[in-house]
């Protein structure tokens, strides 16, 4: 933020305060104005959302807002869930795995599927087939030919995901 009168010069010793909005932020205020009538912020937020930072100086609202895009960043395996239904004997069981950050932010881009890793042990063991949908979620599938129990190990990285492992009881 910088402090100016009306003649554009700078102002030191303005307090200037920093405002963003919603849940999951931290900020560290700038404090007062410098020499150059500058005074320097940040924040940073756990929420994977779009965030509007104001500002006040010297107690007034500045006109002038920034908008900033805050982005799920990489995949965490201990908020990473999958959804894994019940199967059926002859048929294909899809299970469906939604990648998270480490916020758990939902992420929305692919790029994932080389590391995750689906097991199945029980009646119909094997491994299950993983896709990328290209939208932070990916698609496994694997064929039940027997009725029973299977369980179904998920990990992303070498890591056991959030719930791994899942049981799917095959009718």
């Amino acid at each position: 933020v910088t402090a100016n009168d009306a003649t554009g010069q700078p102002i030191p010793g303005v307090p200037v305060v920093l405002a963003v909005p919603g849940t999951g932020n931290s900020i560290a205020q700038p404090g007062i104005t410098d020499s150059r009538g500058q005074a320097v912020g940040s924040f940073s937020s756990s929420i994977a959302e779009q965030k509007v930072v104001s500002a006040k100086a010297g107690g007034i609202q500045l006109a002038a807002t920034r908008t900033v895009n805050i982005i799920a960043t990489q995949a965490d395996p201990s908020t990473t869930t999958a959804s894994v239904p019940k199967g059926h004997s002859f048929r294909t069981t899809v299970i469906l795995i939604q990648t998270r950050d480490a916020f758990g932010n939902p992420l929305h881009t692919g790029g994932a599927a080389g590391s995750l890793a689906v097991q199945i042990k029980g009646t119909n063991p094997g491994t299950g087939q993983v896709t990328d949908n290209q939208n932070g979620t990916y698609t496994a599938i694997y064929f039940a030919l027997f009725r029973g129990t299977d369980t179904i190990s998920i990990t992303l990285n070498g890591v056991p995901i959030k719930g791994s492992p899942y049981t799917s009881t095959v009718r």
